[in-house]
């Protein structure tokens, strides 16, 4: 039986269970769920040298209605690997087995609880955990943190996602509303529509509203009930800023890894983390350099001032991405949108190509020559030791002058950025090739 848990959180998911998802639409799409991309898992959380074979073991504890249990799924359905899906509303697992039941989906377990049990549930260890969107709706995060921390194998990885204090300032000032007005109203389907009611007569000065499409921002939760409740009418909900996440992983003996663009709903892209993107060429930029990391990206994240959710991944040990520099790595292109944008990226003049990130804000990626010419030779076969040899020879490097390790230190540079907009990550040549996901993104 499940413990400690606030039955009215399980009583919300059992009423609208969420999110909102249609099993029959599994017949025309996938929802590739951002954390669970296996050459993202791979490259960040097992240096590159994970094969997803028979014997390994995924699980996505509070599965919901299934999109990261069915992405997770759909890619291992063909190299053995096996997924757990774990969550205390029977509805919500019912909607995501009735998703798998479309695809044909035998891989996946199917377990009805709570987080808190795991430790005592008999099915650890896990290579790797899913834990998106859920933790911060627990009454005690730290103590579910730890029972997943419990169930991860020592060299195993966890792909997480809580929401962010700073950018989300308008939900919470909205939940507030919303307290207050459906005060003493027994009844959650009445406080929907009560809910419903206000959100049409908020003005435009609004906090909720300002700097939003009015009509789109309705729609989106007016249209869907579950995700109103999530949002507005949700009883326990905490969140994090940059500096509390290190501390929060370490009182449960995890490390971050880093952070991930997680390109959903609310979505940050890695690059937002890092305080250059809003201080460059200002003498002060040295001064937070000299900063440890995490203040670092708390400043970035202070700066920034709308991150609403923060993607990481996470692990016991310290070592756990894959290195340009390795000889034996083999750079892949993630998506077929990854593919265009690097076709772009190595065509392009000195002037480099601007990416729109969140709000329109413009980011240029000016990559070095030696940069444009790397990802002309990314083929998903040859490792950095083959690749290498090849750019010594191309006359566009050759011109830049650069020794081996000078070379090296210019494609470490851009790389970093190329991993943060998800466009290529790292494999180890021994480990079988993981494809690229046919994804393109608004």
């Amino acid at each position: 039986m499940p413990k400690r848990y606030l039955p009215n959180i399980r009583d919300q998911y059992e009423a609208y269970p969420f999110p909102k998802r249609d099993p029959e639409q599994e017949r025309s799409r996938v929802i590739a769920s951002e954390l669970e991309m296996l050459g993202k898992i791979n490259h960040f959380g097992f240096a590159g040298r994970q094969s997803f074979g028979p014997g390994f073991r995924a699980l996505v504890a509070g599965g919901g209605t299934g999109d990261s249990a069915i992405f997770l799924a759909e890619q291992l359905r063909k190299r053995g690997g096996r997924v757990t899906y774990l969550d205390l509303s029977r509805t919500s697992m019912e909607t995501a087995q009735a998703r798998a039941a479309v695809r044909n989906l035998a891989n996946i377990e199917w377990v009805h609880g709570s987080i808190l049990d795991l430790p005592e549930m008999g099915l650890a260890p896990f290579d790797y955990i899913n834990c998106a969107g859920v933790l911060h709706h627990l009454a005690d995060p730290d103590e579910g943190l730890r029972c997943l921390a419990a169930v991860v194998k020592e060299d195993g990885c966890l792909g997480l996602m809580v929401y962010g204090r700073l950018g989300r300032i308008d939900i919470y000032a909205t939940q507030e509303l919303m307290r207050h007005l459906t005060a003493g109203e027994p009844s959650l389907a009445e406080r929907v529509a009560l809910a419903k009611e206000v959100l049409t007569r908020l003005p435009p000065n609004n906090i909720l509203m300002r700097g939003r499409d009015r009509k789109a921002t309705l729609d989106l939760l007016l249209d869907d009930e579950p995700n109103l409740v999530d949002a507005l009418l949700h009883e326990q909900d905490r969140a994090y800023n940059v500096a509390e996440i290190y501390t929060w992983l370490d009182q449960a003996g995890l490390k971050l890894v880093e952070f991930s663009t997680y390109q959903g709903l609310g979505g940050v892209c890695r690059l937002e983390y890092d305080p250059a993107l809003y201080l460059e060429g200002l003498p002060v930029l040295e001064r937070v350099r000299k900063l440890p990391l995490p203040i670092q990206q708390t400043i970035a994240e202070s700066i920034n001032g709308s991150m609403g959710l923060h993607g990481f991944y996470a692990a016991k040990r310290a070592a756990t991405i894959a290195r340009l520099d390795d000889p034996a790595m083999v750079p892949n292109f993630l998506t077929t949108h990854a593919i265009e944008v690097c076709r772009k990226l190595a065509a392009a003049g000195p002037e480099g190509i601007a990416v729109t990130l969140r709000f329109e804000v413009k980011y240029t990626f000016r990559p070095h020559p030696a940069t444009q010419a790397f990802l002309t030779l990314i083929d998903g076969q040859s490792d950095m030791a083959a690749i290498l040899s090849r750019l010594a020879a191309m006359p566009a490097v050759a011109a830049q002058g650069l020794d081996r390790a000078a070379l090296m230190a210019k494609l470490v540079k851009d790389f970093d950025i190329l991993a943060a907009l998800q466009l290529v990550v790292l494999r180890h040549r021994d480990a079988p090739p993981i494809g690229t996901i046919v994804k393109s993104y608004a």
